[in-house]
């Protein structure tokens, strides 16, 4: 009855494999955040994150420092959703660019 619950002498992890596997996964991890970030820098701004972070006061260094709620509600109602958005507005507006 104990014999299933002993392992055998081959089959025992070491010291180094066990090392190796925790490395393997340290750089997966690392290669899955660098992805991550890689994706967030070539990507777009969504307003609507920016706003739902702005609404929350114990986040601080938000980007779009100098819009505020009130600003990026009005970008989002005029259909200017995004930052890239933003960049090719033409003007004509100016609730949102003076």
């Amino acid at each position: 009855m104990m014999d299933s619950f002993l392992v055998p002498e081959s089959q025992e992890t070491s010291k180094e494999s066990k090392r190796t596997r925790s490395v393997e996964r340290e750089t997966k991890l690392t290669k899955m955040d660098l992805a991550s970030l890689e994706a967030r820098c070539h990507g777009d701004i969504e307003f609507i994150d920016i706003f739902k972070l702005k609404k929350n006061w114990n986040h601080v260094n938000l980007p779009f420092e100098g819009l505020g709620k009130k600003k990026l509600s009005t970008c989002i109602d005029n259909g200017i959703c995004s930052a890239k958005d933003l960049l090719q507005h033409e003007g004509g507006n100016t609730k949102i660019l003076p």
